[in-house]
């Protein structure tokens, strides 16, 4: 009930304050506390009680937000979903979760109703106007009802990630959780009330839906629009005074390769962004653009319910020493670099980055083996490789997980090599991530084909597609007669990295 208490503060403070604003509307913090609390009894006329599971397929919008609100004042369990994912990606999750009921906007009707009715959810709740399903408007006229209060380690959510074997991992994380990673957000990023922030990263994932219970917590203004392109952004600057904003290294060449120094970027007072750090090339074109505003990297994972990591501001400057560096632990947790027997190293030697504190996940949802795995005597093993120094700041060297990032988003080498090792004349395949200009990583498929078979990679990537999100499905495909092996039987990836360089530097001669 961690949004719900951080909502009512807000009414009681800031009533007539604009809690969220897109094209037509603009709701105070008072109606947004009663369409939520109106919003959850509805939930719970439905049938649905604490602990249900509300799977919730759409795009950013401010239903989006509100019923997500409204599951966690009602006690529901929420189970976002990427509405990038394949249909059979989307009936994994929603059948490995257990979810009763399913939320949906208008562009994801059709995915939902065909996979929720296969799957035999019978509540099907949805943001736009569908007259088959329950609406919105159906739900407000519900009376308001109280927080329903839950233990501090009752589950929130189930965020699920991809996982090496191809079976999606649901991340349990609960009110606590969320609850500690606000606050940690709201001081790490500075936010505050007259804060205007634009969603621009996908609400369903943590990076936007925790950094925007930060501007809940600090009682600032939400605003949604379905134009986010750099024209989109620019407009929203102009017309909802939007200061606050989130985007990837990939979205900052988009945005200056359209606008330029537009003058409605100099009104910006703050610019978050992870995936990848900003080079100085970068940095330079964007200190020319954004002339206002203070710069945060952040970082974090599903794990410990999203960014807990940050580079602030200070270190955001031409010639910064530390502007190559992650950034330091935010203020509820502690980070500590170990070898391979978990033994913590010095400082500035790399080793497995581990994290402990409240923000923790509680583990993988039914999957106590990987649970036991990732969570040892309360610390968290990210996977990914880094090094400290004496001051504190953590760089992510590289990850141990084989996790590809191209363009924000993740892709499990594993989930994809599953897939495409489906294809008939595949006799063996390794993924790997290749550099790419604009999305920082690209998918790369290294394919050993059956004996005498000459497979189409036209038509193996046509196949991964029909059963991948499109940012899964590799860019490209090398064909090799064999996989490099280690001396324990485990494909070499940085010598097929290694291979692709050399290959594109003797294509560029």
């Amino acid at each position: 009930m961690s949004t719900s208490l951080a909502i009512l503060r807000a009414a009681q403070q800031s009533p007539d304050r604009i809690a969220v604003a897109g094209k037509g509307y603009a709701r105070t913090w008072a109606q947004t506390a009663d369409r939520t609390a109106r919003l959850a009894a509805g939930l719970q006329g439905l049938g649905l009680a604490v602990g249900d599971r509300l799977a919730i397929l759409a795009g950013n919008c401010a239903e989006h937000m509100d019923i997500t609100h409204a599951a966690v004042w009602a006690g529901i369990v929420i189970v976002p979903i990427n509405t990038r994912l394949s249909a059979v990606e989307v009936a994994a999750i929603l059948q490995d979760s257990g979810a009763a009921a399913i939320a949906y906007d208008a562009a994801h009707r059709a995915l939902a109703t065909d996979v929720s009715t296969d799957i035999g959810i019978g509540i099907r709740i949805t943001l736009a106007d569908d007259p088959d399903a329950i609406g919105f408007s159906d739900l407000l006229r519900a009376e308001p009802i109280d927080p329903v209060a839950v233990p501090d380690d009752a589950l929130l959510g189930l965020y699920y990630t991809g996982g090496t074997t191809g079976k999606p991992k649901g991340v349990e994380l609960t009110h606590l959780g969320f609850h500690v990673t606000s606050l940690d957000t709201l001081v790490a990023l500075r936010t505050d009330q007259n804060c205007v922030y634009l969603h621009v990263a996908p609400f369903f994932h943590l990076a936007d839906c925790t950094g925007g219970n930060a501007v809940t917590y600090a009682q600032g203004t939400h605003v949604f629009l379905d134009d986010l392109s750099p024209v989109g952004l620019v407009r929203a600057i102009e017309e909802f005074d939007v200061n606050v904003i989130s985007l990837v290294p990939t979205q900052f060449h988009s945005l200056l390769d359209t606008v330029g120094n537009h003058p409605a970027l100099a009104r910006v007072r703050k610019v978050y962004y992870g995936a990848a750090p900003i080079s100085p090339a970068l940095l330079n074109r964007l200190l020319q653009a954004f002339t206002a505003a203070e710069f945060y990297q952040c970082y974090g994972q599903t794990e410990i319910a999203g960014a807990c990591v940050f580079l602030p501001p200070e270190e955001h400057y031409p010639g910064s020493p530390n502007l190559g560096r992650t950034g330091k632990i935010g203020v509820s947790s502690y980070a500590k670099v170990v070898d391979a027997d978990g033994k913590e190293q010095p400082f500035g030697t790399p080793g497995e980055i581990l994290f402990r504190g409240a923000r923790v996940m509680r583990g993988y949802w039914g999957m106590p083996e990987t649970t036991a795995e990732t969570l040892v005597d309360g610390w968290l093993h990210t996977g990914d490789v880094g090094v400290m120094t004496e001051g504190g700041f953590i760089t992510v060297v590289d990850r141990m997980k084989d996790m590809i990032v191209t363009g924000g988003e993740n892709v499990f080498c594993g989930e994809v090599e599953s897939v495409i090792s489906q294809f008939p004349q595949v006799s063996a395949v390794a993924i790997v991530g290749v550099p790419d200009e604009i999305w920082g990583e690209a998918v790369h498929a290294f394919i050993v084909p059956e004996k005498g078979a000459e497979p189409d990679p036209a038509e193996i990537l046509k196949s991964a597609r029909e059963k991948l999100a499109g940012y899964k499905t590799p860019k490209g495909v090398t064909f090799v007669d064999a996989l490099p092996l280690s001396g324990v039987g485990k494909v070499r990836k940085d010598v097929l990295r290694n291979l692709w360089k050399s290959r594109q530097k003797k294509d560029q001669q």
